[in-house]
């Protein structure tokens, strides 16, 4: 509309952006295509028969790759792990990227397919356990195995006695065991 409240025609959009980080190349009546050619912020601006409209577009870095981290590597049947992944671009720097757009999985047990939590990995099961964080769908992914550990039922410590003259040492080893009499260590 025009100041006078008449309804206005616009024969054709004019696109035009000053940064160097964007390209048009596609106009299609009043669509355009913009490519984007390095990190930052770049305006983009709409021009109708004079009448202006402005748009900001924020461009960052493309993941590369992804890094699966688990907060523990060895747990026990039955205990929690939170999984976190990281982002990074070509140059192995970090890229936030939103939680949404991750997507997460496990060979056994259960986890959160949107937070990375496991709350059981394995109720009653030994051995290992592969986690598999995707982005976008499956346009990254990365994995991570963990080995999953029988909880320690008892500890010993050998030798369990000696006398010591004083200023003398003695070596001490503690080991763990499970439930079955196996070293966990």
């Amino acid at each position: 509309m025009d100041p006078n409240g008449n309804q206005r025609s616009c024969s054709t959009v004019n696109w035009g952006t000053s940064s160097i980080n964007l390209e048009i190349s596609l106009v299609i009546d009043s669509t355009c295509i913009v490519t984007a050619g390095d990190v930052g912020v770049a305006d983009i601006a709409a021009n109708c028969d004079g009448l202006l409209a402005y748009g900001e577009i924020n461009v960052t870095p493309a993941v590369d790759k992804l890094q699966v981290q688990a907060s523990l590597e060895k747990p026990y049947v039955g205990q929690s792990v939170q999984f976190t992944v990281t982002a990074l671009d070509s140059q192995g720097d970090v890229v936030t990227i939103p939680a949404s757009t991750i997507k997460w999985t496990t060979s056994v047990g259960s986890l959160n397919p949107q937070t990375g939590l496991s709350t059981t990995l394995v109720p009653n099961q030994l051995g290992t356990v592969t986690v598999t964080a995707s982005y976008k769908n499956g346009l990254k992914t990365a994995l991570k195995t963990i080995c999953v550990r029988a909880p320690i039922a008892t500890i010993e410590v050998s030798p369990p006695s000696k006398t010591l003259f004083v200023g003398n040492t003695v070596p001490l080893t503690a080991t763990a065991k499970t439930a079955s009499g196996t070293s966990d260590f």
